[in-house]
């Protein structure tokens, strides 16, 4: 059975079924290596003298170009790395005025490599050529969250909302070129604990990601199933996978009960396990990495699943984008795979590394 796909179909929708081990397919890679080029390190004396402190995100631009965020700019907000790690420049101020980021919250490089940033200053999405010249402004909707410019020039929302009493929202919509029209594509509701309705102390699963053709959600309710979407929105797929489930570790308690405000922590309980799933990310040829609960072999890393275009598991690998018990962004790109990461001394890097099938 291990080399041999099983599908069903569901309301007229493939599922594509997985166990725990990957499939043997022939032709088909089974192994990913990871071998480091380099990395962006922030404790480095020569990245410090660019005036890069907080690295908070990341991404690319079509030639490989680097740009990263600071999360507490002094002055700039974005960095130019070349595809090698060199520093070029940096630019766009923190400011109130025209051309600057009054709260930089999260930015993304969209398709024509022009770089957009989300400011909850300003409520809106500035964009900016990739030499960091202002093009123009999008006001976005107050509780906006994470966004990612899609290839058919659309924009993925992930919007907070309040249903009253005690229930936040977790939406994910479609928006127009000019973010006038939206489509919703899944939303996961959950009990706010600072209302005093009794909630999990550990996530509530609402993972999502892109690629240049493919939308991929997974939400609390199903388990370990991921929906892919075409940039319409249009439901193409389903990937469901066997897991073992992890349980909460006494580490993740004790996070808990250290960071969580004293009114919260009496509406808090801990379930058995965690989620399945934590974190996805694509790389250009449609492969998908989902990030679980499954620890590797060294501090801070976890193992991922590897599916292929078509929804099968082909391998599974281990990485250490993490930092504060939560993943950080990775990316995978024209053979390379980049990974936020966070040292033991607490600062953060960048990792780029050559990615090797075999």
């Amino acid at each position: 059975k291990q080399n041999k796909l099983e599908k069903i179909m569901e309301g007229g929708v493939e599922v594509v079924i997985n166990h725990l081990e990957p499939y043997k397919i022939k032709g088909q890679p089974a192994t990913l290596i990871l071998e480091k080029e380099f990395s962006i390190d922030t404790e480095k004396d020569d990245i410090m003298k660019t005036g890069l402190g907080q690295l908070h995100t990341f991404d690319l631009d079509s030639e490989g170009n680097i740009y990263l965020m600071d999360a507490e700019p002094q002055q700039n907000i974005i960095f130019k790395f070349d595809r090698n790690g060199s520093f070029m420049t940096s630019f766009v101020r923190k400011g109130q005025g025209p051309g600057e980021s009054q709260f930089p919250f999260y930015f993304q490089m969209s398709p024509l490599d022009e770089f957009v940033i989300m400011d909850h200053g300003k409520e809106k999405l500035l964009i900016f050529s990739r030499e960091g010249s202002p093009k123009k402004e999008m006001p976005i909707e107050p509780l906006s969250y994470r966004f990612k410019p899609l290839f058919n020039g659309k924009f993925l929302f992930l919007e907070m909302q309040f249903e009253p009493p005690s229930t936040d929202i977790q939406l994910l919509s479609l928006y127009s070129p000019d973010l006038k029209d939206k489509k919703e594509i899944q939303k996961m509701k959950t009990p706010n604990p600072f209302t005093g309705k009794q909630a999990k102390a550990t996530p509530y699963m609402f993972v999502w990601n892109n690629s240049d053709r493919n939308i991929y959600v997974a939400s609390e309710e199903s388990g370990y199933e991921i929906s892919v979407f075409d940039l319409e929105g249009s439901l193409k797929r389903k990937i469901k996978k066997d897991y073992r489930p992890v349980e909460v570790s006494e580490e993740f308690k004790k996070y808990v009960e250290k960071a969580a405000p004293e009114n919260v922590k009496k509406n808090l309980y801990f379930p058995r396990h965690m989620p399945p799933l934590q974190y996805l990310f694509a790389d250009d040829e449609d492969n998908l990495f989902a990030m679980t609960y499954e620890t590797g072999k060294r501090a801070n890393e976890h193992i991922y699943d590897i599916f292929n275009p078509e929804g099968a598991l082909i391998a599974r690998m281990s990485l250490d984008n993490y930092s504060d018990l939560r993943p950080m962004e990775a990316k995978a790109r024209k053979k390379r795979l980049y990974s936020l990461r966070e040292k033991e001394s607490g600062y953060k890097e960048l990792v780029v590394y050559r990615m090797i099938w075999k």
